[in-house]
């Protein structure tokens, strides 16, 4: 418990009743908010927003709380090789309160080929992200972030979650709404991966939607054949069907 969800009764330190805690999380949520998204101290992934270790450092500073990296070591397990970190969390009185271990290795596909020393300083911020998430992620949770630190999902996939509202019906639709029914996303990133590869089209996500899913059809569009540009220049040639494809997954002429 960090010293501000502690309140000192007569000079005894009473620990703070549950609305008290709730109260003083939720002031310490709308704080943070304010300055996350300000400074886009977040990464978006498929629709969901994972604090970045600035943000934890941040939700620290606002508890009384200090990581400290204890310690960093080489690790090697077979012909892969790396850094491990520790990170101990304290309190003001330099009470340890909470811990975390983290490694970097050079099998990961975003760190492969990378000099040691990068994968030493980024074990060392997984260890401060994952140190503080394991005191302060239901602070995080309450402002509507992730509670797993952005860093631990540096390569990791994920496929846009469907809400109830936007989830396919479960009856079979009426023929003639198979042709000109609801718009569908998750339909055209789905189509649109599986003309491009996923890296392609999650990568124009990120950078022109901030990792989230467009919801018209226009937009989609345009995002194919932004993906197509980017597919042609990696081949140095397109494929002979790729307009077919545009015009399976966009009714009507995509050149129009």
């Amino acid at each position: 418990m960090s010293e501000e969800l502690v309140r000192t009764d007569q000079g005894t330190p009473v620990q703070a009743s549950p609305s008290e805690i709730i109260a003083n999380a939720s002031e310490m949520a709308k704080a943070m908010m304010d300055i996350v998204e300000a400074k886009r101290l977040y990464q978006p992934i498929a629709g969901r927003k994972f604090l970045q270790c600035e943000a934890w450092q941040l939700l620290a500073s606002f508890s009384g709380l200090t990581p400290v990296v204890t310690e960093t070591k080489f690790v090697e397990f077979g012909d892969v090789k790396g850094w491990e970190a520790r990170c101990e969390v304290r309190d003001r009185n330099g009470q340890i309160v909470a811990a975390g271990e983290a490694m970097c290795l050079d099998d990961e596909r975003n760190w492969r080929g990378k000099p040691l020393y990068q994968l030493r300083s980024m074990a060392q911020t997984r260890a401060v992200s994952k140190a503080l998430r394991t005191k302060l992620s239901f602070i995080a949770v309450l402002a509507g972030y992730e509670p797993t630190p952005a860093e631990e999902m540096d390569g990791v996939e994920l496929k846009p979650e469907i809400s109830q509202a936007q989830a396919k019906p479960k009856t079979e639709p009426k023929p003639e709404e198979k042709e000109g029914g609801e718009f569908n996303e998750f339909a055209a990133y789905d189509k649109c991966i599986e003309d491009f590869g996923k890296e392609i089209v999650d990568d124009i996500l990120k950078h022109q939607f901030d990792g989230v899913l467009p919801r018209s059809r226009e937009a989609w569009r345009g995002i194919w054949f932004e993906c197509r540009k980017v597919a042609i220049e990696r081949k140095k040639g397109g494929s002979s069907n790729d307009r077919q494809r545009g015009v399976s997954l966009y009714p009507g002429n995509p050149g129009d």
